[in-house]
Formats: structure tokens, sequence, C-alpha cells
């Protein structure tokens, strides 16, 4: 008797409210939102999953959503049934797939909704970023500003090579990182016996590495050298104009005094001339404003170096 005068109070509360009984168990705070791919960009169609634990047997039984401006606004429908809802806590998803979004951040904004009851207001549960899609641009080593040096060993020996070649680079301004792919490039040992050619994608394993942006306008690339010796790879990226910069290498490598030093200093061009241009917004120097200068760009959104005068994209002056 004691249950039935409380649930017949919160039936009547709620009525002056405006709002079921089903609105009333409604905790968007304790729901959990899941975003597929977790660093979508502006090609990728974009999967959202709301789930949670739910009060009763009850529970939500469909949803609607819709965008408006960067709100996407997302209807969940409550059990309208007459049947008798188990007392048990009972966990519960709802899952959309939304046409690929326009670059920009987006609020995810839910309500419960049910027949007969005024809505309730939305309530914000997450945001995410929509990035511009992966770019990529195929690159030219410039030989006689390419070397890659090798030196050490018992001996001291000390080699300078000449690298040439191409290779494909691919950022990815969603998740911040980057790639090589198509490396085909070489660096050549002379000496008085006679030169030797060698490939310098697999001395470096570029196309392994795992590159991550550091920077407006660097990318750090680390990896691993072939076992057993198992050396630490690192090289940087660094942009400038139609040009990119390629230094780094790996440490000492070999046992006892035998130790070998490989540093690569490289510049590379892509096969677009110099831009003569002054272009507002062309923020990488290629003579047009396009998804690129955005991806630099929103790489310092937000930042503030008054706040933060450490973080590495603050250059001082």
């Amino acid at each position: 008797m004691e249950k039935t005068k409380i649930i017949s109070v919160l039936a009547i509360t709620a009525a002056l409210a405006g709002v079921s009984l089903a609105q009333g168990a409604w905790n968007p705070s304790s729901y959990t939102l899941q975003i597929a791919p977790p660093h979508p960009n502006s090609t990728e169609a974009i999967t959202l999953t709301l789930s949670g634990q739910w009060p009763d047997s009850c529970v939500p039984v469909g949803s609607a959503i819709s965008v408006v401006c960067n709100d996407i606004l997302w209807d969940i429908q409550l059990d309208m049934s007459d049947h008798y809802c188990l007392q048990v806590i009972s966990s519960w998803h709802q899952t959309r797939t939304l046409d690929p979004l326009a670059v920009g951040v987006y609020r995810v904004r839910i309500r419960p909704v049910e027949d007969g009851f005024l809505p309730i207001p939305y309530f914000t549960i997450g945001t995410f970023r929509v990035s511009p899609p992966p770019a990529t641009t195929e690159y030219g080593f410039l030989p006689e500003q390419s070397i890659l040096t090798i030196s050490g060993g018992i001996a001291g020996m000390m080699f300078t090579c000449p690298v040439w070649g191409s290779f494909r680079l691919t950022v990815d301004p969603a998740s911040e990182s980057a790639r090589f792919d198509s490396v085909q490039a070489w660096y050549e040992r002379l000496d008085p016996l006679g030169s030797d050619k060698r490939d310098l994608g697999e001395l470096f394993r570029m196309t392994e590495l795992v590159g991550k942006r550091i920077s407006p306008t660097q990318i750090e690339f680390t990896g691993k050298t072939e076992q057993p010796v198992d050396q630490d790879i690192k090289l940087c990226l660094t942009f400038k104009g139609d040009r990119v910069r390629l230094t780094g290498g790996f440490p000492p490598s070999g046992t006892c005094c035998d130790f070998i030093f490989y540093e690569l200093d490289a510049w590379a061009q892509t096969d677009r001339p110099p831009c003569q241009f002054n272009l507002a917004g062309d923020l990488n120097d290629d003579c047009k404003v396009d998804l690129a200068d955005l991806a630099i760009f929103a790489a310092d959104w937000l930042i503030d170096c008054i706040l933060t005068p450490d973080n590495p994209a603050c250059i001082a002056k």
C-alpha cells in the first residue's frame, strides 16, 4: 500500500510538471556516447551510439536524429506500451549514423520524447570535431641538398652519401597523424673501392614509422630498426613552402666499439613551382588556400600562449 502511494504521488507530480514517469527517470549524466570513427573527417559517415542503464525493463525503443547548424539533436523515444515494467536495472542503447559533416565542432544534444507529454530541454552529452580529410603529397628528394652521413666504427670512418628518389606523405588532420608510403629512395655509399647503392626506405623503415604532428609545421616520426639490434628511429619532417626537410636518424648500432651512426639531412620538393604571390590564408605557401591550410589553422585552434606559454606551438617572436 505504501509503495502504491509513493507511485501515485510521483505520477501526480510528473503530470503537474508536464512530464511522464519515464521522462522523470531520464538521467543523461549516467549515459555514454561513443563516436565512430573517433576522429572523423569530412568524407566519413559518423556513427553515434548512446548507451546506459535504465531503472526498469521499459528501456527506450527508438530515436530520431537531425543536424541543425552545429547541433546534433537526438530525440530518444521512450517506451509507451502499457505492459508492466519489471523493476530491474536494464541495459539499453540507441545507434544512429550520420552522413559526412562539414568541417567544424559539433555538439550532441539529447532529450527523451513521449507522446502526450511536453518535451523536456535538450541536454548536451558530448562534442566532437570533424576535420579535413587526409592530404597526400608526393615529394622528390633534391640530391644536391640531401645527404646521409654514416660515421663511427673501430676505424672511425665517415661516409657522406648522396640521397635521391621520392616518397608520398599523407597527413591526417583529424588524428594529427602522418605516414610515408610509396618510398622509392636510395643512398649511395662511395669509397675508393667502389660504390654501394642501398635502399633508404628500408634503412629507416619509413613506411612503418609512426608520425605525429608536434607543431603546425613539424611532424615527428618514430619507430624501431630491424631485429636483433632494435634501435630507436627518430625523424623530424619540417614544412617550408613547397619543400620539406627531413632530419634525424638512429643512434649507434653494433657491439663493443663498433658503433655506427646514421644521420639524415635531406630536402624534398613537390612538383609545383614556388609560389610568387602573397595570398592571405595560404599558410603553407603553396599558392592556394585549401584544406591543407585549414589543417594548419585547426592545429592551433584555441591555443592561448598567454595561459600556456610552454605549448610547443607558442614560438617567441
